[in-house]
């Protein structure tokens, strides 16, 4: 009896499909108290020997179905061999030992064949010839190095019959070796034997050619072959493409590959032919020798074959690739079978999932302990547009021992790699999570972690889904108090979960699977600020209403008074209360929320013909002294007309004959009325529930021009709720009235209006962005942050005003920004500030921003640690000034801080151009003795375009002593073109009626023969003239615009001008 229920049971679990799983359970369950009865009944236990046909006979099962075969099977199954074992069995063995264990390295499978083989011999079972062939054939195919000599000997000392197949594989072990002596002795002593040579020994002589790298000779075996006439058979050929891929010869192998293609497009019928079989086999003989590029050559191959009918042998190579980490070829292969069942009805963007070999090829991960894989195989699968989490979850909901917690990480991980995710995925875990077993293995950051993922779901949990298997558990474990869910859920921020989740509870009140208080907590979580969400309340509460049993009419016999007195009356009272204790705990969000409700309510009744509830509701407004409505139309309107004149009149806000508010605002100038009527008028709309905006708008002007600054923001955010566009000019206003003008005093007078700032920051960013606040006003905001201590907020306004647009208007308003901040600015601060201009290119604004930082950065912090920045900022802009940085370093007097920033400016803008530019520093610092030691430098030649830069920055300063100190410093340098210097010099010393320095440079210029712009000659001329001398007879030169020659330069160097002007924006 035990034998036979463990057949059925493998049976059941060999042909049962994977998604039948809740089937199995209950059958798994069922049979095995019928065979625990049975066997208790009958007080037998199995035997040794049915333990051992179970596992053959699950062996067999595996070997036939599968063709894979688990390790631990195979160990169990060498253990039960004895001598009894038939030829069949033992042959089993030692093939799934060679050939079926796919999950593990060829050296393990050769491990398990030759422990079969030990205890075959150990058990004295009778070896045949085809225990020999398939134990030997089994060792070649794992690439094992076996002692041929010591096989042979034992063939002829057990006198077995040896076949041209068995002397074929001893063969071509010692051409494997390259052992040719050995194997010409070996031919020698088939010769002898008369023992035919057949194509298996051909292939073994082939193989020992091509071991020794002696392509021709095997071609020669090959036509030697022919001759004799052999053809190549696909074993042949199997054989020889097996000794290739064990080389790693990738060139041999195509050539002979396309041999067979070849032979198979010539004959007819051919011998040899390429099928998917052939390929899967030597796909697994790359997978055992790791040869690669020969793999995918072969991979391609299959793709073009029909592969449909071999899922096991894909799923099987799929399995061996894991354990060369060849993961996105097991992908490859698994998506080949997938694609060859599966038709996809619809084009989408992400491939299911399909077919039982996903599943397995998962559960064979989860078996092997290497869950670890998943995570590859899980990012591997979406670049593949895959959706693994199907197979993964699938897996790990039906395991025996469910991971329920493994799941949850996966689906957290699938998450962040932005994985497609199904609703589906996630009811196994809320069962669990929940379940009254299981529940307590789960602490509530699991469920919080749960909840997290459902909040990306357009439709977290499906209603009829949650109510047939969920709703229980979901009541008791929380014994129907859910208000520290909700408020996990709220102060979390997972709206959408919550909102779903407050839906769902409702719904179980209407269907009165929970007591009415629930609403009670529900209500604070729901959002009820909102006028839509206060009609779906309604909705739910008349659901609950018209639920209960109607109010029986009146009879007239007495059998029908008799009946109704027996017949309940309902009781609203409940409701109201409700109601009533919901409204008292929102009067700050919702102050109207009880007039919405009955006016929801009273709509519900009537359209639904329910005139009982609707008298009801309405006795209950009077009674509570809720207006429904401004004039008796609109109360008879919703009502349907259904009540009385008397109550009507009770419920209207307004007696016959009185204006409305919606009257008296139809008939009103807006624009001349006082704040007194708007407000009263105000008021009185309110109190019908109502916000008419042009009236807001009104009143909002009436507040900001007279800077009422309470009422202006009490009446924004009634605005706000009721979701009216508010245009930005008002915005701007208040923003100006909020903020303090950038001047250099530190006000902080508006300090203790913080809330109202940050809440209008948060409008103005989700209606508009504050991108597009005004340069002024996002400065001034930024400037508010800072004084009240939040430079965080500070820094990103400017950040993304500068990232919008950087113009010399945003410039100008940062660098006053920084002038009046600069002390209250930490390192960090400023530097981040710095980075922002990283990515910009140099101008004259720009650099005096670079000017300003620095400055303000040196006053905070070391020299040293500017010297760094300096040098991180190059990486960034090799541009950034550095002009300014030599004045700083030389007033500070810190020479080796200067020397490190002139090596760091050197690397990116060379010598010669640094050298002039550290000189006129000097120069103009009035350290001549140190410039001079510069331009005396042996090697520096002058570069011209950076003597005119400094010329110029001199001139415009009217330093004309650092021009004539340039002049005198500069002469010796070689080819020097010292005309702009001059010039300059002359322009300044003209400007500042310097008539010594005139005569000076008049007689530089006789000496030296150098050429003066031709405007600045008729100036000088002018000027001898008024002294009595002669005017000047040199030559001149006139700037020419850009793209003309200049008659100034005589050095490939000099640049115009107006060239130089554009170039000095650079440093």
């Amino acid at each position: 009896m035990y034998t036979r229920y463990n057949v059925l049971r493998n049976f059941v679990q060999n042909f049962i499909s994977s998604n039948a799983y809740n089937r199995l359970v209950r059958f798994q369950s069922s049979a095995s108290n019928i065979a625990t009865n049975t066997i208790q009944s009958s007080n037998l236990k199995p035997t040794g020997r049915q333990q051992t046909d179970d596992i053959f006979l699950d062996l067999t099962t595996d070997y036939n179905r599968k063709r894979f075969v688990q390790s631990g099977l195979v160990s169990n199954a060498i253990k039960s061999i004895n001598n009894s074992i038939s030829e069949r069995l033992s042959l089993l063995i030692l093939t799934v030992a060679a050939r079926c264990v796919h999950h593990v390295t060829p050296e393990k499978r050769v491990q398990l064949l030759e422990e079969a083989w030990k205890t075959l011999n150990d058990k004295k079972v009778r070896l045949t010839t085809r225990h020999y062939e398939t134990y030997l054939s089994g060792l070649n195919e794992n690439g094992f190095i076996f002692d041929a000599d010591y096989y042979l000997k034992l063939i002829n000392a057990e006198k077995i019959q040896a076949t041209p197949r068995l002397y074929s594989l001893l063969l071509t072990q010692y051409c494997r070796e390259g052992n040719t002596d050995r194997a010409q002795n070996f031919l020698k002593m088939l010769k002898e034997r008369n023992v035919s040579i057949d194509e298996d020994i051909f292939a073994a002589l082939i193989v020992c050619q091509l071991k020794l790298g002696n392509d021709k000779g095997a071609n020669d075996i090959i036509q030697i072959m022919k001759e004799r006439g052999l053809q190549p058979t696909i074993s042949t050929y199997k054989e020889i493409l097996t000794a290739l891929i064990s080389e790693h010869k990738s060139e041999q192998f195509e050539y002979y590959f396309g041999q067979i293609e070849s032979q198979q497009r010539q004959t007819s019928p051919s011998t040899v032919y390429i099928d998917a079989h052939f390929i899967v086999i030597l796909l697994g003989q790359c997978i055992s020798y790791k040869e690669r590029p020969i793999f995918d050559v072969l991979l391609n191959a299959l793709k073009e074959l029909d592969h449909g009918r071999m899922p096991n042998n894909l799923f099987n190579l799929a399995i061996q690739c894991l354990t060369n980490e060849w993961h996105e070829a097991a992908i490859e292969v698994l998506q080949m079978q997938s694609e060859s069942e599966t038709i996809e009805d619809e084009a989408s963007p992400y491939q299911g999932i399909n077919g039982r070999h996903w599943i397995l090829f998962f559960r064979q991960l989860l078996d092997n302990k290497e869950p670890h894989l998943m995570d590859i195989y899980l990012k591997l699968m979406m670049e593949k547009n895959l959706v693994p989490l199907d197979g993964i979850l699938r897996v790990l909901y039906t395991v025996p021992n469910e991971n329920h917690q493994l799941a949850l990480d996966y689906l957290e991980r699938g998450q962040k790699i932005n994985h497609p995710m199904r609703t589906n995925y996630f009811y196994p875990l809320l069962l669990n999570i929940y379940s009254s077993k299981t529940s307590q293995d789960w602490t509530d950051d699991d469920r919080l972690r749960l909840f997290r993922l459902l909040e990306r779901l357009s439709i977290p949990i499906e209603s009829s889904t949650y109510s047939r298997f969920i709703q229980s558990a979901f009541h008791q474990y929380y014994q129907n108090d859910f208000k520290p869910l909700l408020t996990m859920l709220s102060k979390h921020n997972l709206q959408s979960i919550l909102d779903r989740i407050c839906r769902l509870l409702l719904n179980d009140v209407r269907q009165n699977t929970l007591k009415l208080g629930t609403i009670e907590q529900v209500a604070p979580f729901f959002r009820l600020n909102t006028r839509s969400r206060q009609e779906e309340f309604a909705r739910h509460l008349f659901t609950i209403m018209n639920n209960m049993p109607k109010k029986s009419d009146k009879f007239t016999s007495e059998e029908n008074d008799a009946s109704a007195q027996s017949t309940p009356i309902a009781d609203y009272t409940p409701i109201f209360r409700s109601i009533d204790s919901i409204a008292k705990n929102l009067i700050d969000d919702s102050p109207m929320f009880r007039h919405e409700v009955y006016m929801n309510l009273l709509r519900y009744s009537a359209q639904n013909r329910r005139n009982d509830i609707t008298s009801l509701l309405a006795d209950r407004c009077i009674q509570e002294n809720i207006k429904i409505g401004s004039s008796m139309n609109e109360i008879d309107t919703l009502t349907g007309y259904t009540l009385t004149r008397d109550i009507v009149e009770q419920l209207a806000r307004y007696k016959p004959g009185e204006m409305s508010w919606k009257e008296k605002l139809s008939a009103m100038d807006l624009q001349k009325a006082n704040r007194q009527q708007l407000e009263e008028l105000y008021q009185e709309a309110k109190q019908d529930g109502k916000h008419p905006f042009y009236l807001q708008q009104r009143l909002l002007d009436d507040y900001t021009q007279k800077k009422s600054l309470k009422k202006a923001f009490t009446l924004l955010r009634e605005m706000v709720a009721n979701r009216n566009q508010i245009h930005p000019s008002v915005y701007h206003r208040l923003f100006d009235f909020l903020t303090v003008l950038l001047d250099d005093k530190a006000d902080t007078s508006k300090l203790e209006h913080s809330d109202d700032l940050k809440f209008l920051v948060d409008q103005y960013e989700k209606s508009f962005g504050i991108k597009n606040l005004p340069t002024e006003l996002a400065f001034r905001l930024a400037h508010m942050y800072v004084l009240s201590g939040d430079q965080d907020n500070a820094i990103e306004t400017i950040s993304t005003i500068i990232n919008s647009e950087l113009n010399n208007e945003i410039c100008q308003y940062l660098m006053k920004f920084l002038k009046i901040n600069a002390s209250s600015l930490t390192t960090d601060g400023l530097t981040s500030i710095g980075n922002l201009f990283l990515g910009f290119r140099i101008n004259e604004t720009i650099r005096a921003f670079w000017t300003l930082f620095f400055n303000i950065l040196l006053e905070k912090t070391s020299p040293q640690d500017i010297v760094q920045y300096y040098s991180d900022a190059m990486r960034e802009n090799s541009s950034i000034p550095y002009l300014h940085l030599f004045k700083l370093f030389i007033e500070k007097n810190e020479l080796n801080r200067l020397q490190d920033i002139v090596d760091i400016a050197t690397l990116q803008h060379g010598s010669r151009n640094v050298l002039h530019d550290l000189a006129f520093t000097l120069i103009e610092a009035g350290k001549i003795k140190e410039a001079e030691k510069i331009f005396r430098t042996p090697w520096l030649k002058a570069r011209n375009t950076r003597i005119n830069l400094h010329a110029l920055l001199l001139a415009d300063s009217n330093n004309l002593n650092a021009l004539v100190d340039a002049i005198k410093l500069t002469r010796s340098l070689s080819g020097v073109n010292q005309s702009q210097l001059v010039t300059a010099a002359i322009r300044v010393a003209l400007r500042l009626d310097q008539s010594d320095i005139i005569a000076w440079l008049v007689t530089e210029i006789q000496e030296n023969k150098i050429q003066l712009d031709i405007r600045i000659k008729k100036y000088l001329d002018a000027h001898l003239l008024s002294k009595g001398l002669d005017p000047l007879n040199i030559a001149t030169y006139e700037n020419q615009k850009k793209g003309e020659k200049g008659s100034m330069s005589s050095n490939d160097d000099d640049v115009s001008v107006h060239e130089q002007h554009r170039m000095s924006a650079q440093n």
